[in-house]
């Protein structure tokens, strides 16, 4: 009669171990990455009820005196880059160039020595520029010029 008794604590133990696994999923996995979606197609679709631009494909977010996003986008059977904000206001838009990009890349390599770096168009202080994130730098380059504009240590 007490053997059952016995294995009660167990599978309480058991049972409170499984409800907290699946509470941290949900709370610092799922949670977060559900709201980043909603807020990318909250953007999107202010994007597209403001200015009627329903074909972006891709959105990256970044924050320097605030946070703005580039959108590829593909307007008049053009690739374009939409510089917005969150409520969808266009700050600027430049027609994607890939040999001039793919040039600057490799030019940018041979001045500043950054091969295993992430690299992005963004809009900062009014330009267009390169931000260019390395292992121990944060690099905005001018995106005609590639002339430095901030250089960040980590």
């Amino acid at each position: 009669m007490k053997h059952w008794q016995e294995k009660i604590p167990t599978f309480n133990l058991i049972l409170i171990n499984l409800i907290l696994i699946f509470l941290i999923v949900f709370g610092f996995v799922i949670g977060p990455v559900n709201k980043l979606m909603k807020d990318r197609n909250d953007i999107l679709a202010n994007l597209k009820n403001k200015q009627n631009i329903d074909s972006c494909y891709k959105l990256d977010s970044y924050t320097f005196n605030r946070e703005l996003f580039t959108l590829n986008c593909l307007i008049n059977e053009q690739n374009t880059y939409l510089f917005v904000d969150r409520s969808g206001i266009i700050y600027d838009r430049l027609i994607i160039d890939s040999d001039k990009e793919q040039n600057d890349y490799s030019q940018i390599i041979d001045l500043y020595g950054l091969r295993n770096a992430k690299y992005l168009v963004i809009y900062f202080d009014t330009q267009i520029a390169y931000w260019v994130k390395s292992d121990q730098f944060e690099y905005i380059l001018d995106y005609d010029t590639l002339d430095i504009i901030m250089k960040v240590r980590f």
